[in-house]
Protein backbone atom coordinates (compact mmCIF):
# COMPACT_ATOMS: atom_id res chain seq x y z
CA UNK A 1 0.00 0.00 0.00
CA UNK A 2 2.84 2.33 0.79
CA UNK A 3 4.34 1.85 -2.68
CA UNK A 4 1.11 2.68 -4.39
CA UNK A 5 0.69 5.83 -2.38
CA UNK A 6 4.18 6.97 -3.24
CA UNK A 7 3.52 6.35 -6.99
CA UNK A 8 0.31 8.28 -6.88
CA UNK A 9 1.98 11.17 -5.05
CA UNK A 10 4.84 11.21 -7.54
CA UNK A 11 2.41 11.36 -10.50
CA UNK A 12 0.44 14.12 -8.82
CA UNK A 13 3.57 16.18 -8.33
CA UNK A 14 4.53 15.79 -12.01
CA UNK A 15 1.02 16.80 -13.06
CA UNK A 16 1.14 19.92 -10.91
CA UNK A 17 4.57 20.90 -12.25
CA UNK A 18 3.30 20.38 -15.83
CA UNK A 19 0.29 22.56 -15.12
CA UNK A 20 2.50 25.29 -13.70
CA UNK A 21 4.84 25.15 -16.71
CA UNK A 22 1.87 25.24 -19.07
CA UNK A 23 0.44 28.25 -17.31
CA UNK A 24 3.80 30.01 -17.40
CA UNK A 25 4.18 29.31 -21.14
CA UNK A 26 0.60 30.41 -21.76
CA UNK A 27 1.19 33.61 -19.79
CA UNK A 28 4.34 34.39 -21.74
CA UNK A 29 2.52 33.67 -24.99
CA UNK A 30 -0.31 35.96 -23.99
CA UNK A 31 2.13 38.70 -23.00
CA UNK A 32 3.90 38.39 -26.40
CA UNK A 33 0.59 38.46 -28.27
CA UNK A 34 -0.53 41.48 -26.24
CA UNK A 35 2.68 43.37 -26.97
CA UNK A 36 3.17 42.26 -30.58
CA UNK A 37 -0.47 41.86 -31.64
CA UNK A 38 -0.89 45.22 -33.44
CA UNK A 39 2.37 44.79 -35.31
CA UNK A 40 1.44 41.25 -36.30
CA UNK A 41 -2.03 42.40 -37.35
CA UNK A 42 -0.61 45.25 -39.45
CA UNK A 43 1.92 42.91 -41.02
CA UNK A 44 -0.81 40.42 -41.83
CA UNK A 45 -3.03 43.16 -43.23
CA UNK A 46 -0.21 44.57 -45.39
CA UNK A 47 0.60 41.07 -46.64
CA UNK A 48 -3.04 40.70 -47.59
CA UNK A 49 -2.94 44.01 -49.42
CA UNK A 50 0.22 43.00 -51.27
CA UNK A 51 -1.54 39.87 -52.46
CA UNK A 52 -4.84 41.57 -53.34
CA UNK A 53 -3.41 44.65 -55.14
CA UNK A 54 -1.97 42.95 -58.24
CA UNK A 55 -5.00 40.70 -58.46
CA UNK A 56 -7.33 43.69 -58.31
CA UNK A 57 -5.23 45.53 -60.89
CA UNK A 58 -5.31 42.53 -63.18
CA UNK A 59 -9.07 42.20 -62.82
CA UNK A 60 -9.58 45.95 -63.42
CA UNK A 61 -7.48 46.14 -66.59
CA UNK A 62 -10.40 45.25 -68.92
CA UNK A 63 -12.57 47.93 -67.27
CA UNK A 64 -9.81 50.56 -67.63
CA UNK A 65 -9.37 49.65 -71.29
CA UNK A 66 -13.14 49.80 -71.79
CA UNK A 67 -13.32 53.25 -70.17
CA UNK A 68 -10.46 54.55 -72.32
CA UNK A 69 -12.09 53.12 -75.42
CA UNK A 70 -15.40 54.73 -74.52
CA UNK A 71 -13.68 58.10 -74.00
CA UNK A 72 -11.87 57.79 -77.33
CA UNK A 73 -15.12 56.91 -79.10
CA UNK A 74 -16.84 59.91 -77.48
CA UNK A 75 -14.03 62.22 -78.61
CA UNK A 76 -14.18 60.75 -82.09
CA UNK A 77 -17.95 61.28 -82.22
CA UNK A 78 -17.50 64.89 -81.12
CA UNK A 79 -14.89 65.40 -83.83
CA UNK A 80 -17.25 63.95 -86.44
CA UNK A 81 -20.07 66.26 -85.32
CA UNK A 82 -17.75 69.28 -85.23
CA UNK A 83 -16.43 68.42 -88.67
CA UNK A 84 -19.98 68.20 -90.00
CA UNK A 85 -20.81 71.62 -88.52
CA UNK A 86 -17.66 73.11 -90.04
CA UNK A 87 -18.58 71.69 -93.45
CA UNK A 88 -22.03 73.28 -93.21
CA UNK A 89 -20.50 76.61 -92.19
CA UNK A 90 -17.97 76.36 -95.02
CA UNK A 91 -20.77 75.78 -97.52
CA UNK A 92 -22.63 78.80 -96.12
CA UNK A 93 -19.49 80.94 -96.33
CA UNK A 94 -18.95 79.86 -99.93
CA UNK A 95 -22.53 80.87 -100.72
CA UNK A 96 -21.96 84.26 -99.07
CA UNK A 97 -18.68 84.64 -100.94
CA UNK A 98 -20.44 84.00 -104.26
CA UNK A 99 -23.15 86.48 -103.34
CA UNK A 100 -20.57 89.09 -102.29
CA UNK A 101 -18.69 88.67 -105.56
CA UNK A 102 -21.91 89.04 -107.56
CA UNK A 103 -22.86 92.16 -105.61
CA UNK A 104 -19.37 93.59 -106.05
CA UNK A 105 -19.57 93.08 -109.80
CA UNK A 106 -23.09 94.55 -109.87
CA UNK A 107 -22.02 97.62 -107.89
CA UNK A 108 -19.06 98.10 -110.20
CA UNK A 109 -21.40 98.05 -113.23
CA UNK A 110 -23.78 100.54 -111.59
CA UNK A 111 -20.91 102.85 -110.69
CA UNK A 112 -19.72 102.73 -114.29
CA UNK A 113 -23.21 103.48 -115.59
CA UNK A 114 -23.79 106.31 -113.10
CA UNK A 115 -20.24 107.66 -113.41
CA UNK A 116 -19.86 107.58 -109.62
CA UNK A 117 -16.75 109.23 -108.21
CA UNK A 118 -15.72 107.69 -104.90
CA UNK A 119 -13.75 109.53 -102.25
CA UNK A 120 -10.06 108.89 -102.28
CA UNK A 121 -8.32 107.27 -99.34
CA UNK A 122 -8.04 109.62 -96.40
CA UNK A 123 -4.71 111.09 -95.46
CA UNK A 124 -4.03 110.58 -91.78
CA UNK A 125 -1.42 111.17 -89.11
CA UNK A 126 -0.69 108.77 -86.25
CA UNK A 127 -0.38 109.89 -82.64
CA UNK A 128 -0.20 108.39 -79.18
CA UNK A 129 -2.47 109.15 -76.25
CA UNK A 130 -0.18 110.50 -73.54
CA UNK A 131 -2.75 111.54 -70.93
CA UNK A 132 -6.39 111.29 -70.05
CA UNK A 133 -7.21 114.78 -68.81
CA UNK A 134 -10.91 114.15 -68.53
CA UNK A 135 -12.83 115.12 -65.44
CA UNK A 136 -16.39 114.72 -64.20
CA UNK A 137 -17.70 117.14 -66.87
CA UNK A 138 -15.11 116.93 -69.67
CA UNK A 139 -14.18 113.78 -71.56
CA UNK A 140 -10.95 114.57 -73.41
CA UNK A 141 -7.54 113.02 -74.09
CA UNK A 142 -4.17 114.55 -74.94
CA UNK A 143 -2.15 113.49 -78.01
CA UNK A 144 1.61 113.83 -78.61
CA UNK A 145 1.13 115.40 -82.06
CA UNK A 146 0.19 118.89 -83.12
CA UNK A 147 0.99 121.52 -85.71
CA UNK A 148 4.20 119.75 -86.75
CA UNK A 149 1.96 117.03 -88.22
CA UNK A 150 -0.43 119.57 -89.75
CA UNK A 151 -3.24 118.77 -87.31
CA UNK A 152 -6.21 121.16 -87.24
CA UNK A 153 -9.21 121.78 -85.02
CA UNK A 154 -12.24 119.75 -86.03
CA UNK A 155 -10.40 116.80 -87.58
CA UNK A 156 -11.80 113.35 -86.88
CA UNK A 157 -9.87 110.96 -84.65
CA UNK A 158 -10.26 107.18 -84.83
CA UNK A 159 -8.87 104.40 -82.67
CA UNK A 160 -8.14 100.79 -83.48
CA UNK A 161 -11.84 99.89 -83.78
CA UNK A 162 -13.74 103.04 -84.65
CA UNK A 163 -14.38 106.79 -84.46
CA UNK A 164 -13.71 108.33 -81.02
CA UNK A 165 -14.00 112.12 -81.35
CA UNK A 166 -12.68 115.42 -82.76
CA UNK A 167 -9.66 117.61 -82.17
CA UNK A 168 -10.64 120.73 -80.19
CA UNK A 169 -7.26 122.41 -79.70
CA UNK A 170 -3.85 122.13 -81.34
CA UNK A 171 -0.43 123.17 -80.05
CA UNK A 172 3.01 122.94 -81.57
CA UNK A 173 3.54 119.33 -80.43
CA UNK A 174 0.29 118.34 -78.73
CA UNK A 175 -3.44 118.38 -79.32
CA UNK A 176 -6.60 117.78 -77.36
CA UNK A 177 -9.41 115.44 -78.46
CA UNK A 178 -13.04 115.84 -77.42
CA UNK A 179 -14.44 112.30 -77.03
CA UNK A 180 -17.87 111.19 -78.23
CA UNK A 181 -19.00 110.69 -74.65
CA UNK A 182 -18.46 114.33 -73.65
CA UNK A 183 -21.55 116.43 -72.94
CA UNK A 184 -20.46 118.98 -75.59
CA UNK A 185 -20.08 116.41 -78.37
CA UNK A 186 -22.63 116.52 -81.24
CA UNK A 187 -21.89 114.25 -84.21
CA UNK A 188 -24.16 113.68 -87.27
CA UNK A 189 -24.58 109.93 -87.77
CA UNK A 190 -26.75 107.49 -89.63
CA UNK A 191 -28.06 104.02 -88.86
CA UNK A 192 -27.37 101.13 -91.19
CA UNK A 193 -28.90 99.50 -93.12
CA UNK A 194 -32.00 101.73 -92.67
CA UNK A 195 -30.15 104.99 -93.40
CA UNK A 196 -31.94 106.85 -90.58
CA UNK A 197 -30.24 110.17 -89.80
CA UNK A 198 -29.55 111.15 -86.20
CA UNK A 199 -27.32 113.17 -83.92
CA UNK A 200 -25.01 111.38 -81.52
CA UNK A 201 -25.06 113.38 -78.30
CA UNK A 202 -22.60 112.82 -75.48
CA UNK A 203 -23.93 112.71 -71.92
CA UNK A 204 -20.71 112.10 -69.94
CA UNK A 205 -21.50 108.38 -69.70
CA UNK A 206 -19.94 105.47 -71.55
CA UNK A 207 -22.80 105.30 -74.07
CA UNK A 208 -23.87 108.51 -75.89
CA UNK A 209 -27.49 109.19 -76.86
CA UNK A 210 -29.15 109.21 -80.30
CA UNK A 211 -31.40 112.21 -81.03
CA UNK A 212 -33.41 113.69 -83.95
CA UNK A 213 -34.59 110.55 -85.70
CA UNK A 214 -36.34 110.87 -89.04
CA UNK A 215 -38.22 107.59 -88.54
CA UNK A 216 -38.94 106.76 -84.92
CA UNK A 217 -40.90 103.62 -85.81
CA UNK A 218 -37.91 101.90 -87.41
CA UNK A 219 -36.35 99.01 -85.53
CA UNK A 220 -33.08 100.34 -84.14
CA UNK A 221 -31.88 97.68 -81.69
CA UNK A 222 -28.48 96.39 -82.84
CA UNK A 223 -28.33 98.74 -85.85
CA UNK A 224 -24.85 99.79 -86.92
CA UNK A 225 -24.03 103.47 -86.38
CA UNK A 226 -21.61 105.31 -88.69
CA UNK A 227 -20.79 108.94 -89.32
CA UNK A 228 -23.01 110.52 -91.97
CA UNK A 229 -20.60 113.21 -93.17
CA UNK A 230 -23.24 115.96 -93.03
CA UNK A 231 -21.74 119.39 -92.45
CA UNK A 232 -18.41 118.50 -94.01
CA UNK A 233 -16.50 118.35 -90.73
CA UNK A 234 -16.22 114.56 -90.40
CA UNK A 235 -15.85 112.06 -93.26
CA UNK A 236 -18.81 109.71 -93.81
CA UNK A 237 -18.80 105.98 -93.10
CA UNK A 238 -16.61 105.94 -90.00
CA UNK A 239 -17.77 103.16 -87.70
CA UNK A 240 -19.06 104.38 -84.33
CA UNK A 241 -20.89 101.49 -82.64
CA UNK A 242 -24.21 99.68 -82.28
CA UNK A 243 -27.62 100.87 -81.08
CA UNK A 244 -28.74 99.68 -77.64
CA UNK A 245 -32.31 100.55 -76.60
CA UNK A 246 -32.74 100.85 -72.83
CA UNK A 247 -35.78 99.66 -70.88
CA UNK A 248 -37.25 103.14 -70.86
CA UNK A 249 -36.98 103.36 -74.66
CA UNK A 250 -33.89 105.58 -74.79
CA UNK A 251 -31.68 104.79 -77.78
CA UNK A 252 -27.99 104.81 -76.86
CA UNK A 253 -24.87 103.72 -78.72
CA UNK A 254 -22.43 101.12 -77.48
CA UNK A 255 -19.15 102.36 -78.92
CA UNK A 256 -16.89 99.98 -80.78
CA UNK A 257 -13.79 101.58 -79.30
CA UNK A 258 -13.02 101.16 -75.60
CA UNK A 259 -12.26 104.77 -74.64
CA UNK A 260 -10.65 103.72 -71.36
CA UNK A 261 -7.91 101.80 -73.18
CA UNK A 262 -6.85 104.25 -75.88
CA UNK A 263 -3.23 103.99 -76.95
CA UNK A 264 -2.45 104.91 -80.55
CA UNK A 265 -4.95 106.82 -82.69
CA UNK A 266 -5.20 108.22 -86.21
CA UNK A 267 -6.23 111.76 -87.16
CA UNK A 268 -7.96 111.96 -90.55
CA UNK A 269 -7.07 114.89 -92.79
CA UNK A 270 -10.50 114.99 -94.43
CA UNK A 271 -10.39 118.73 -95.23
CA UNK A 272 -7.43 118.24 -97.58
CA UNK A 273 -9.31 115.89 -99.93
CA UNK A 274 -12.78 117.47 -100.00
CA UNK A 275 -13.83 120.58 -101.90
CA UNK A 276 -16.52 123.08 -100.80
CA UNK A 277 -18.78 122.28 -103.75
CA UNK A 278 -18.88 118.60 -102.72
CA UNK A 279 -20.03 119.24 -99.15
CA UNK A 280 -23.29 117.44 -98.46
CA UNK A 281 -26.29 119.57 -97.56
CA UNK A 282 -27.89 118.88 -94.21
CA UNK A 283 -31.45 117.53 -94.06
CA UNK A 284 -34.03 119.69 -92.33
CA UNK A 285 -33.93 117.61 -89.13
CA UNK A 286 -30.18 118.20 -88.85
CA UNK A 287 -30.06 121.76 -90.09
CA UNK A 288 -29.04 123.05 -86.68
CA UNK A 289 -25.78 121.10 -86.68
CA UNK A 290 -23.52 123.09 -89.00
CA UNK A 291 -19.77 123.33 -89.18
CA UNK A 292 -19.91 126.70 -87.44
CA UNK A 293 -21.97 125.35 -84.55
CA UNK A 294 -19.76 122.30 -84.28
CA UNK A 295 -16.81 124.63 -83.91
CA UNK A 296 -18.81 126.55 -81.31
CA UNK A 297 -19.38 123.35 -79.33
CA UNK A 298 -15.69 122.63 -79.68
CA UNK A 299 -14.88 126.06 -78.27
CA UNK A 300 -17.17 125.48 -75.29
CA UNK A 301 -15.47 122.19 -74.53
CA UNK A 302 -12.06 123.81 -74.78
CA UNK A 303 -13.13 126.56 -72.41
CA UNK A 304 -14.09 123.96 -69.82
Amino acid sequence: MSLDNRGIGRRGGISRRGSVIFLIVLSLLLIYITESGPRLLNSFRQLTYDIITPVTELIGMPFVALRQTSSALSDYTDLINENAKLKVQLDELRAWEDRALRLQAQIARYETLLNVKLDEDYNYAAARVVADIGGPFVRTVLLNAGQEKDLKVGQAVIGASGFIGQIVSVGSSSSRVLLLTDLNSRIPVQLEPSGIQAILTGDNTGEPILDFFNDEEASMQGARVVTSGYGGQIPPGLSVGDVQVTRDGQAKVRLRENLSRLNYVRILNFASIRSPEKETQLPEALAGITSTEQNSAVGQAEAQ
